[in-house]
């Protein structure tokens, strides 16, 4: 069982998708960035395709590293506390699959479709992302 984490401890966040408008990263960005001003401990880790130059995501504490070879993406994910996938639509979400089996926990929204497998207590998914 892992220890409960403080906000000072370092904690490890990994995103895919890039900054495609329909994987919802740019949101994520944020808040991980109001956190982090907060004094939270937060590395947060983006990889993918970037479409549009003008809103590549990158600082001290977030870090865009683009395409990558599956397998060091997944070695990311080995090392993540937390693996989230908020797009407005997917049809499947092979990433989430990635990460439980990389040790990861997950934050995914009903618009995934890798959220049909599970038995989630539907109070525990995010269901407006809008």
């Amino acid at each position: 069982m892992r220890r409960k984490k403080t906000k000072h401890d370092k904690y490890i966040i990994t995103l895919t998708g890039g900054n495609r408008i329909q994987k919802n990263n740019l949101i994520i960005c944020d808040a991980v960035e109001a956190l982090q001003a907060e004094g939270y401990n937060i590395q947060l880790n983006l990889f993918g395709r970037t479409y549009n130059d003008n809103e590549i995501i990158s600082s001290k504490n977030i870090q865009n590293h683009g395409m990558v070879p599956r397998n060091q993406l997944l070695e990311f994910m080995r090392n993540s506390d937390l693996y989230i996938c908020n797009s407005y639509v997917e049809s499947f979400g092979l990433s989430v699959i990635d990460a439980i089996f990389s040790g990861c926990d997950i934050i995914i929204n009903d618009n995934i479709g890798a959220s049909s497998i599970f038995k989630i207590n539907k109070k525990y998914v995010i269901s407006d992302i809008h």
